[in-house]
């Protein structure tokens, strides 16, 4: 099966990057959402990618998400990396799969690390509007400033 048959505009994939701000944590995950009548789209990626989990949204819609550092790297990036995306999605595959090598490496354990994938991956959202701090007073919270 090729993965250009699963998609259609009324499929809205995206890669992301999410920082937890209560702990020194970070998320990774490739989802696709879909009208729920197009579930069955959904549950074809699950057996295309071999890993994933469909959920039914209360929007009357429905999510293929993969949070998986290792399924990303191993399971995802091999099926998509020879795929250009002609938008801002070929940026954001890019950084998360950085991300996703960073976290595998645990480099989020040391304050460089964590810098770095701050530093590739905060303005993913739009320029990290709409997050609920700041991307300084992230850093600030889990990287002591030098003296």
């Amino acid at each position: 099966m090729e993965i250009f048959c699963l998609c259609s505009q009324k499929q809205r994939g995206s890669f992301n990057v999410s920082f937890v701000t209560t702990r020194r944590r970070i998320n990774v995950n490739f989802t696709v959402v879909c009208e729920l009548s197009s579930i069955s789209v959904l549950n074809d990626l699950v057996d295309f990618f071999s890993c994933g989990t469909v959920y039914k949204l209360q929007s009357k819609a429905a999510r293929y998400q993969v949070q998986n550092v290792e399924d990303i790297l191993e399971k995802i990036y091999p099926k998509l990396k020879d795929i250009k995306f002609n938008t801002i999605k070929q940026n954001h595959f890019e950084k998360t799969i950085k991300v996703a090598e960073l976290i595998k490496n645990n480099g989020y354990k040391t304050d460089e690390g964590l810098k770095t994938i701050v530093d590739l991956a905060w303005d993913m959202n739009k320029e990290g509007k709409g997050r609920k701090i700041s991307k300084s007073e992230y850093l600030l919270k889990f990287v002591p400033p030098r003296p």
